[in-house]
């Protein structure tokens, strides 16, 4: 795995910090960077390798935004488990006010969590 940079290092603060990560890179990389989530564990496998890539991919791995792990380009790991965990603490979130909508009441430590 690559070390993360500035870049990587920016983008997973903002997102632990609720912001969108996306606008740290150019608007012209957003759309790629929005749409590799969207593929099963943030990978895609190359078919024709690093030179058929799109110019925008390119980019992102020239960031270290993407990396290439064998035969497959990935999200950044670190900025992959930043978006899976605000993920889980946002499921949490949803669940703890399905239960409170039912009546269930809620700890103040459970909606500390959230802040």
């Amino acid at each position: 795995m690559v070390a993360p940079n500035a870049l990587v290092s920016a983008m997973v603060d903002a997102i632990k910090n609720g912001e969108d990560h996306r606008l740290l890179v150019k608007e012209e990389l957003r759309a790629s960077l929005s749409g590799i989530v969207l593929w099963e564990q943030a990978k895609d496998k190359m078919l024709l390798g690093y030179q058929g890539m799109p110019r925008t991919s390119k980019k992102l791995v020239t960031l270290g935004v993407y990396i290439i792990e064998g035969e497959y380009v990935c999200l950044h790991r670190d900025i992959y488990k930043a978006l899976k965990e605000k993920d889980a603490k946002r499921d949490r979130l949803l669940e703890r006010l399905i239960r409170a909508n039912k009546g269930e009441s809620l700890t103040e430590q459970e909606l500390a969590e959230f802040e």
